[in-house]
């Protein structure tokens, strides 16, 4: 902060992401050289009540000192409401935006071909992600059927997630194929058919609005930020940590696959959460907190 006074003059406003540390030291800066801030919330840490006891004050006035508290998802703002006594007066749904490099390319015309339906689920090897919980549901269904299934991710389940694919007999259509970059990423999405996320919570989902861009449609846990997302034009929600209804979704997803237009889901995610969607919404951010309010 210094070094950017000393270079530039002193701020008119400040916009800290996450409370824990952000928030906190915007919250000090705020008060002791008057310039209003805006706060904006990603993490899962208050839902998933993983905050010490000793630090709930200082988040409590950091969220509390901010002029706007943007949350990713609506659900993520009743999370604070409910873990943080945040009033949701104070909220503002600030969703997170899509990657550029997924949305400049035009989409894929076709993919590879495969033995049988694609399924694609990224996200870290952890178990908050679900991933135990998707290969015992896509063996449930597709175990010998014309049916792939492939994770993108690393971390400390890759060894038991293998031994759950072999105990379930599906190691020749389940791949885990460790972690991707992000043209990585990109392109096994124009590979496969269906995105997955399995997550036992969210609190956005991004992995979901870049599918989408790429005109896939997706199966999702209603965990929190995918509610905001996936409707019937794009997707299939489900209860999360539910085995049977995730299986009897990826069943569907791929028995109803033709009914997906890839254009129409893409057209519609750039629509919510494109780059203009950013710009409006920290505009009127910034315009709040600067009591510029029209």
């Amino acid at each position: 902060f210094e070094a950017y006074v000393d270079k530039y003059g002193q701020p008119d406003l400040l916009h800290a992401h996450n409370c824990d540390p952000a928030g906190i030291l915007a919250a000090d800066l705020s008060s002791s050289f008057n310039i209003p801030f805006v706060l904006t919330e990603h993490s899962s840490y208050f839902h998933r009540q993983l905050i010490p006891q000793s630090l709930m004050p200082k988040l409590r006035h950091a969220l509390d000192s901010a002029a706007v508290v943007g949350v990713v998802s609506p659900r993520l703002g009743q999370d604070l409401h409910k873990h943080a006594g945040l009033s949701l007066q104070k909220t503002q749904w600030m969703p997170n935006v899509i990657d550029p490099d997924f949305a400049a390319v035009p989409l894929a015309k076709s993919r590879e071909t495969s033995a049988g339906f694609v399924f694609l689920s990224v996200g870290d090897l952890i178990p908050l992600k679900g991933h135990k919980e998707l290969i015992s549901a896509f063996a449930s269904t597709f175990r010998g059927q014309e049916g792939i299934l492939k994770i993108a991710g690393n971390g400390p389940q890759m060894d038991s997630l293998n031994q759950h694919i072999s105990e379930h007999g599906v190691k020749e259509q389940v791949t885990l194929l460790g972690r991707l970059g992000r043209t990585e990423v990109r392109d096994a999405i124009d590979q496969c058919d269906c995105l997955v996320l399995p997550s036992h919570y969210e609190t956005f989902g991004v992995v979901l609005i870049e599918a989408m861009v790429r005109g896939k449609p997706v199966v999702a846990s209603d965990c929190g930020g995918p509610s905001c997302v996936v409707n019937s034009e794009n997707g299939i929600l489900v209860p999360p940590q539910d085995v049977s209804a995730l299986g009897e979704a990826l069943l569907k997803m791929q028995q109803s696959y033709s009914q997906y237009n890839p254009a129409k889901i893409r057209q519609d995610v750039i629509e919510r959460f494109g780059h203009h969607r950013l710009i409006g919404d920290l505009t009127a951010a910034y315009n709040k907190a600067l009591g510029n309010d029209v």
